[in-house]
């Protein structure tokens, strides 16, 4: 038997910011600490739920559990986006490295 494709697909929701663009997996949260499983428990609440803003929904969730005393959610959710922010910028000048590379090894662009 060959590998087994998971039953249902992973979905990945993608945000503007005016950083740039962050993916977000839905559903993958088996390698996260407990705090950000329960924020991502909420943001993929308010998105079911159909809110027009589940990442300002899910941040005023966070920011009023903080307020209460439980901000663990909060800081994995910041430290969450901010890893995902700097992989994709380091992902963008990877790629932006090589096509400078692959137009200056081609013949034509040696002159």
């Amino acid at each position: 038997m060959g590998r087994r494709i998971s039953e249902e697909p992973q979905k990945l929701i993608v945000i503007q910011t005016p950083m740039g663009i962050v993916k977000i997996p839905l559903g993958a949260t088996a390698d996260m600490p407990e705090p950000m499983v329960r924020a991502m428990k909420i943001f993929e609440s308010a998105i079911e739920k159909g809110v027009l803003d589940p990442v300002g929904e899910t941040l005023q969730r966070l920011q009023q559990m903080a307020d209460v005393g439980d901000g663990g959610p909060l800081a994995a959710s910041m430290e969450f986006i901010n890893n995902l922010m700097r992989q994709q910028e380091q992902a963008q000048e990877t790629s932006k490295r090589e096509d400078v590379l692959s137009r200056v090894e081609q013949p034509e662009n040696l002159n």
